[in-house]
């Protein structure tokens, strides 16, 4: 069933959400993504290819009047990747034309990524965008930290780092341009698979600076949905919903 570019505009001025366009994501966070939020999308391997696909339903519904950023910090999220998901929905016209509106900016170093977030804000606001995706944050981090203590023994569960500090950077910069640019920021990590809870590599003080976690794990088929942590809701009402066509 196709929708009209006007009705999703009707939608999207009378929701105060941001669809994913994954039902069961969507869902769990009671209509998709706000402004002003910072979310973690964590969870291996599924996590980045999530985040790309919000962005293709992102684009869908914001372009041309506006725009949709992606700093890709894990070499995954490039515009054919987005297109890829683009075609993989129903969508009336030609996907490709909507690139035009999809800003991507790659970092090879930690540096560059931070860098680049501290650009962020002018970027924004000259192409509108009302969401920010952020893929794999910690993928150039555990790269470095890999490098620099290649034969170093690591605790069951811990980070290879020598000070989370980067860490607690990246998030809070993430956290801050959801406040100061009133917009929706959407992050993926890979989960750490050395501990025992599945948190994603990012630390303690990293990992809460994120306003909304969700956990995605997989079970034969079925993605499982994992709301762990909203501003709204008190910890231990913690909801999961179950998918089995992502």
């Amino acid at each position: 069933m196709f929708e009209t570019a006007f009705s999703l505009a009707q939608k999207q001025q009378c929701s105060p959400h941001l669809a994913s366009g994954v039902t069961p994501l969507d869902e769990l966070l009671g209509g998709g993504f706000e402004a002003g939020l910072s979310y973690l999308l964590y969870g291996s391997p599924y996590a980045t290819q999530l985040l790309l696909r919000c962005a293709a339903n992102a684009l869908r519904q914001v372009a041309p009047d506006r725009g949709v950023v992606i700093i890709d910090g894990d070499q995954d999220a490039s515009p054919s990747a987005v297109l890829d998901e683009l075609k993989a929905t129903a969508f009336p016209g030609n996907p490709a034309a909507l690139l035009e509106y999809l800003h991507v900016a790659r970092a090879f170093t930690t540096d560059q990524l931070l860098s680049l977030l501290t650009e962020a804000p002018s970027i924004l606001q000259q192409t509108r965008a009302p969401i920010l995706f952020c893929a794999n944050i910690t993928k150039l981090l555990q790269q470095e930290e890999e490098s620099a203590f290649p034969q170093a023994h690591i605790p069951r569960g811990e980070l290879r780092s020598s000070s989370p500090f980067r860490r607690a950077q990246l998030a809070s910069q993430l956290k801050r341009l959801a406040l100061s640019q009133a917009i929706s920021v959407v992050a993926s990590a890979e989960t750490d698979k050395s501990c025992d809870l599945a948190l994603p590599r990012i630390g303690g003080v990293g990992r809460h600076a994120f306003q909304v976690h969700v956990g995605i794990s997989q079970r034969g088929p079925v993605d499982i949905f994992t709301l762990e942590k909203h501003p709204s809701l008190p910890w231990q009402q913690r909801g999961t919903i179950a998918s089995y066509d992502c």
